[in-house]
């Protein structure tokens, strides 16, 4: 009985130190701290709010060295489409400012495709190219100075406009550029055509 009584307690205690041993001690350590929110977009929209500043006041003003660079260089590539691009980068630095957590890539390369477009649909509407064989590289230079001039669309709306115009024709790439630029408008707007048509019909 003795014997008995022994091994009862024995194996008691094996179960006890089995118990003891499986069970996990707590970790009192705290937390990690969570990490700080990258300033990636607040920082994009002070560049983009800089360059509105710059490109607005290099529509009245070209005496320092970086704003007539600047915009002469807009103006070169993009043409008409000057006038819209100081409202285009304020329009992406109030998108990357106010974000609020939420994706905001497509809206930004949105705005940011405005200027190019109506660029495109300006050259496509008021300017032709000369008469002749084109060479690439002559047509860019003269789009580029005379881009300069804000006479066309600049090098890269008015090849964007030629190639869609060989492509479409005029009465086919218009409509085109204008339904692109309404759909980069309203997606810039974070809006969709379903909201527009339903606040049309309230």
């Amino acid at each position: 009985m003795a014997q008995t009584k022994g091994k009862k307690s024995t194996s008691t205690k094996t179960k006890t130190q089995t118990k003891a041993k499986k069970t996990p001690e707590k970790d009192n350590t705290p937390p990690p701290a969570p990490p700080a929110p990258p300033i990636r977009r607040e920082a994009g929209a002070f560049v983009f709010l800089f360059l509105a500043v710059f490109t607005a006041v290099g529509m009245f003003n070209t005496d320092g060295a970086f704003i007539a660079y600047f915009t002469g260089l807009v103006k070169g590539l993009l043409g008409w489409g000057f006038w819209l691009v100081a409202p285009a980068f304020l329009f992406a630095a109030v998108i990357l400012g106010f974000h609020k957590g939420r994706p905001v890539a497509a809206r930004v390369c949105c705005a940011l495709l405005l200027p190019l477009l109506f660029a495109a649909m300006a050259n496509l509407a008021f300017y032709e190219l000369p008469a002749g064989k084109f060479d690439l590289k002559t047509a860019a230079n003269d789009l580029f100075i005379r881009g300069k001039a804000l006479e066309c669309g600049g090098a890269v709306g008015g090849l964007l406009a030629f190639a869609l115009e060989k492509l479409f024709s005029v009465y086919g790439a218009f409509p085109l550029l204008l339904a692109l630029f309404a759909l980069c408008l309203i997606t810039a707007c974070n809006s969709s055509i379903s909201d527009i048509i339903k606040k049309l019909r309230e």
